[in-house]
């Protein structure tokens, strides 16, 4: 009786089981984010090309090397990301004289960040996207005890690109990355200055804030190859931009007896060919971390509002001026070069 109750209980169990094997195969989860039949139609197609997320997580796994004598790593698929530190000399604002002539005033170096991120396929093509920004104050006529009224100057620069890149693998080793996108840079000037008083309890203050917007197609190619551990990148870029030219000046006077404000607005608007070079030499830690170094060089030719830097009395955008020069914009050019470090993932 016993071995009957136990045939009839395995039989049960066998029953159950397959039955179990039999609806898993039925129902196998599908590319969605719930369980369900992988028949139904609300199963989605990969978000990319198959590849790019395939990605095990070991950053810091050795590089490996190719087996075959001279051959050299080649490009990287998948994403890709960087973070440099920036240290820019840019040309200062250039002073308007009484003819309205630039004369230069020399320039400033101003520390920034510089973030880089984004995916290439095995098709051979991708995207990237770009952000930098550095600022920076000084003194425009010094800060000792000679200068009566120090102006203080701060400078915002910013660049954002959104590239679609191109891949062409060359028969002598390295490789071309041509890329065709967006690009956009702003350049702002803030000045204020604390005039010395002009009777006794009366102060007067001189504000200027000074913008550029500008926006157009970005066009540019790379080289790179590969030598060992070490990565030579020279990037070459032209960007063609319109830019919206912003000038604003306020003077503010302090008294017992009450304030005043009087305020002057200027807008205008800029053509502006934008020149960007740069050189980046890379060494790899581990086969996706690596420490970066560079170079960079941009012209912003002609087209830029800049802020006048001459003391309240002979800033013509001033209403206490007493100089006979043209108040408003006056177009310059702008120099940003100077250097980068910083590392990157899967470059």
């Amino acid at each position: 009786m016993a071995i009957k109750n136990l045939i009839t209980i395995g039989a049960l169990f066998g029953l159950c089981l397959s039955a179990n094997v039999a609806v898993g195969q039925i129902n196998v989860p599908g590319p969605v984010f719930r369980y369900q039949q992988v028949e139904t139609t609300e199963s989605t197609r990969p978000f990319a090309t198959p590849g790019i997320f395939n990605y095990d997580a070991q950053m810091f796994a050795p590089l490996q090397f190719p087996m075959t004598p001279g051959q050299e790593l080649g490009p990287r698929t998948g994403f890709f990301a960087s973070m440099d530190r920036l240290y820019v000399n840019m040309s200062r604002a250039k002073i308007a004289d009484n003819n309205s002539n630039d004369v230069p005033t020399g320039t400033n170096y101003m520390w920034g960040n510089r973030y880089n991120v984004g995916w290439m396929t095995e098709a051979e093509d991708g995207w990237s996207f770009e952000y930098s920004q550095s600022e920076g104050s000084f003194f425009s006529s010094g800060q000792d005890i000679l200068v009566g009224n120090p102006m203080l100057t701060s400078t915002r620069f910013a660049n954002v690109e959104i590239n679609k890149v191109f891949r062409q693998r060359l028969k002598r080793g390295g490789w071309l990355e041509p890329y065709l996108g967006f690009r956009f840079v702003n350049l702002s000037d803030k000045t204020i200055e604390d005039v010395s008083p002009i009777a006794p309890d009366v102060s007067l203050r001189f504000k200027q804030n000074v913008t550029n917007n500008l926006f157009g197609v970005n066009v540019g190619g790379s080289y790179i190859n590969r030598r060992g551990r070490y990565r030579n990148e020279f990037d070459v870029a032209v960007a063609v931009t319109y830019n919206n030219q912003n000038y604003f000046a306020t003077d503010l006077t302090f008294s017992p007896t009450g304030n005043t404000v009087l305020e002057s607005y200027y807008t205008g608007n800029a053509f502006v060919p934008v020149l960007d070079l740069n050189y980046e030499l890379a060494y790899s830690l581990t086969r996706d971390f690596g420490l970066r170094g560079g170079v960079q060089f941009m012209w912003l030719w002609d087209g830029m509002a800049r802020a006048n830097t001459l003391t309240q009395n002979q800033n013509p955008n001033s209403d206490f001026s007493s100089t006979l020069g043209e108040p408003g914009i006056f177009d310059q050019g702008v120099i940003a070069a100077g250097f980068s470090f910083g590392f990157e993932w899967k470059h």
